[in-house]
């Protein structure tokens, strides 16, 4: 695997990502399990983070992972494949924290430890949005770069009149 200025900004971002994936999945299954305990089930968009952290999860062991066990892949097509998840990553972050913020927002009351938790789980969402758009930019160069280097130049021909 070639080092790349892209990589070697990508993998400390990557590193980022997991450490906030690993953050939401903690303060958001806490949530999800004090709202299981109760007469109620757990609101769809706490749901939706704990999926998306699994989801953050399994798509971190690809873009680190593919390059290395992948090496054939480790040009343009993986190069598009990444920047289509960070992509639809991005989205699903964006959609999870504001789905979270809003249901947080209607909230009338609140007890014990659960809605401090849940809120720093929201925000740590929202920073994992930002560093999921971060990734998408980099990711994007990348791949628009790899598509410009990887087209056949067309074979100049010499009149010899």
């Amino acid at each position: 695997m070639a080092v790349t200025e892209h990589s070697m900004i990508l993998f400390p971002l990557r590193i980022l990502q997991f450490l906030f994936a690993l953050i939401v999945a903690g303060t958001i299954g806490y949530g999800v399990h004090w709202y299981n305990q109760g007469a109620s089930n757990s609101p769809a968009s706490m749901n939706f983070l704990l999926f998306n952290c699994a989801w953050t999860f399994l798509i971190i062991l690809y873009a680190i992972l593919g390059p290395i066990f992948l090496s054939s892949l480790a040009d343009t097509t993986h190069a598009y494949a990444i920047f289509a998840i960070d992509v639809v990553t991005m989205i699903f972050w964006f959609a999870g924290f504001i789905a979270l913020a809003v249901f947080l927002g209607d909230l009338d009351f609140c007890i014990g430890t659960v809605c401090p938790d849940l809120r720093a789980g929201c925000v740590f969402a929202a920073f994992e949005w930002v560093l999921f758009v971060v990734s998408s930019v980099i990711s994007g160069i990348r791949a628009f770069r790899a598509r410009g280097a990887a087209a056949p130049k067309p074979a100049t021909q010499l009149n010899t009149l």
